[in-house]
Formats: structure tokens, sequence, C-alpha cells
């Protein structure tokens, strides 16, 4: 903007070509100050996060990760030894922060401001109330969260709900990821591995999640040596054929 104005200084021309190069600039500058000043967020950790059954006495647990966001360290081993208590590593996963993840966060929370995106976390509360009846208090409360994101809990919560309206019934606790649509179907989720993890960590037996992080899934089972019986579903439908297997 400053080289362009020093250029045309001296130069005869007409108002507009030179009024709109100048406000694109500085809405350019607006939209990259953010990013090269503001977010100074240098790795993301990953952790244990306790497992939720949001309706009690159904057996269905949403199954999520703690995501913490560090800020001026000099290294990723910095950061480890943060998550490091007598020899003993509580995280998962630190990954560090690429230009690429600020801006896809910076484009889709601007398209929300705009009204054009919707959170997924609030996509998924619609998604949720075409299958079941919400206005079950846990579920209202659950959806009701502010600091919540992400669409994940999606099939746990229907699921949950099916099952304390009789629909289906489950005797067992069963860990649960996977995105729903209007349509019923399951649809991939992120941070499988550590979800998996989770599961472990907290003793089931069985986990349910979407059929799209299936192979991943089996994967990380064999490299980690676990034992947890995985089940992939492209359906709601799929999923609670899995149920109805799983107590019989």
């Amino acid at each position: 903007m400053f080289i362009f104005t020093f250029l045309i200084k001296k130069t005869t021309i007409p108002k507009r070509a030179f009024v709109i190069p100048t406000l694109l600039s500085l809405l350019l500058l607006a939209y990259e100050l953010p990013t090269i000043l503001i977010d100074d967020v240098q790795y993301l950790v990953t952790s244990y996060s306790e497992p939720e059954e949001v309706i009690e006495e159904t057996g269905i647990f949403i199954l999520s990760i703690n995501l913490a966001q560090v800020t001026n360290v000099k290294n990723e081993q910095e950061v480890r030894e943060m998550f490091t208590y007598n020899g003993v590593e509580f995280f998962y996963e630190i990954m560090e922060t690429t230009n690429f993840k600020r801006y896809t966060s910076k484009n889709k929370e601007i398209f929300r401001l705009l009204g054009l995106n919707r959170r997924d976390f609030d996509k998924m509360a619609e998604y949720v109330s075409t299958y079941i009846n919400t206005n079950n208090p846990s579920v209202v409360e659950f959806l009701s969260r502010e600091d919540s994101s992400g669409d994940s809990a999606g099939l746990a919560l229907v699921l949950s709900g099916m099952i304390h309206q009789g629909d289906i019934q489950n005797n067992f606790p069963i860990g649960v990821t996977g995105a729903i649509t209007k349509t019923g179907k399951v649809q991939w989720v992120g941070a499988i591995k550590e979800k998996i993890q989770v599961a472990n960590d907290h003793g089931y037996a069985h986990i349910i999640i979407p059929h799209a992080n299936l192979a991943e899934a089996n994967e990380i089972k064999e490299a980690l040596g676990l034992s947890i019986a995985i089940s992939g579903v492209k359906t709601i439908n799929e999923a609670i054929k899995v149920i109805e297997n799983v107590n019989k």
C-alpha cells in the first residue's frame, strides 16, 4: 500500500483507481494482523479426558480428549517437560501449530460471524434433535455448554437417547465417537488415536466409531498392542445393531 501511494503521489489518476486498491489493502491488512500479531499458539497438546455418560445408566460414554494450547516455548522438548511429572508423560500427542491451521480456524470464525456458517457443535445439536427427544435435562445441559466444540458426540447422544426412551437396551459400558447427519449417516471424526487410547485407559472392552476411521483405528490398535474391540459403523442403524450384538 505504501509503495502504491508513493508511486502515484505525483500522478494524476481517477479517484476510484486510488480508493479501491487502498481499501483492498486495508482489508488485507486487517485480515492478516490477527494471525501475525495475536495468534501466538505454538503447540497443541492432547491428553486424557474422562469419558462422559450424558444420560446416566445408558452405558453409552462419549469419547473425547483434552486440548491444551501452548505459547511462549522454545521447542517441543520444553512442551514435553511441561506435561511430564515424576518421569510420567501426561499427554497423547504434541502437534505444532501451522499457519494453515491458523488460517483455517480464522476463516471458519469469519464465516460464522457473517452468518455464512454455523459451529459444528450447533449443527450437531440440530441433527440430534431429529432422532431423539432433546428435552431430557442432561441432554439440554450438554447442548447448552458454551465451551464445547466439534460434532463427534452426535452418535453417542442419539444412542443414549434411544436407550433412555426404551427404543433399544444396553447393559454394558461402550465408548462411542462419531458425527452424524440428518439422514442418519455416521461421519469421520478427528483425534481417533487419542480417543482409542482414552477408551483403553478407561478399561472399555468395546467402542463404536465411524467406519471412515476404522482402517486407521485398526492400525493404531495393532501398533499399540491393544485388545479393545472396535466396531466401525456407517449409519445410526448399524450402531444400534452393534449394541444389540454386544448385549446378546
